[in-house]
């Protein structure tokens, strides 16, 4: 048997581990995610993050990534993002990352200042345009469909008050 089938961590101990890290945080992050009307997203492409999704006002789709940075600390970062079939782009606006220990009442900070950031943020603003989307969009959707799952509500509208 190759050393790398034995030494293999199977996806379940890696998701275990993952389940450990976000204990202590998790009920906060839940909380959160119901109080201000958020859809939370754990684990997206089995990553060591859980995600705030929502729809912003400005239009796109919008998230705040709260990822393992280390045993003791995580990285927070905004996302906004807005497709445009017709030229196969995906514009995206970043925050930048803030690092702050494995906190809930720290963590609950950080993520309220990336909510913030990416509501008061404009098209035009971005951070990158990526390209190249045109073909596989088009062999998978109609611009129709595209834009009726660019309107639907995929991710909730947060309760704004709080954050403006």
């Amino acid at each position: 048997m190759p050393d790398e089938d034995r030494n293999a961590v199977s996806n379940d101990e890696v998701m275990a581990e993952y389940e450990r890290f976000f204990a202590p945080i998790g009920p906060s992050l839940s909380n959160f995610s119901r109080r201000y009307n958020f859809f939370l997203e754990k684990y997206y492409h089995e990553a060591p993050c859980w995600s705030l999704c929502f729809s912003p006002p400005q239009g796109g789709f919008a998230k705040v990534d709260i990822c393992r940075k280390s045993d003791d600390t995580v990285s927070i970062v905004g996302i906004w993002w807005v497709d445009d079939y017709d030229h196969g782009t995906r514009s995206l606006k970043r925050t930048a990352k803030e690092e702050v220990e494995r906190d809930s009442a720290l963590i609950e900070a950080g993520v309220i200042a990336k909510v913030k950031e990416v509501l008061t943020s404009k098209p035009g603003e971005w951070t990158q345009v990526a390209t190249g989307y045109q073909e596989l969009w088009s062999k998978t959707w109609t611009k129709r469909q595209f834009d009726q799952f660019q309107h639907s509500d995929q991710f909730p509208v947060p309760t704004l008050a709080a954050f403006l």
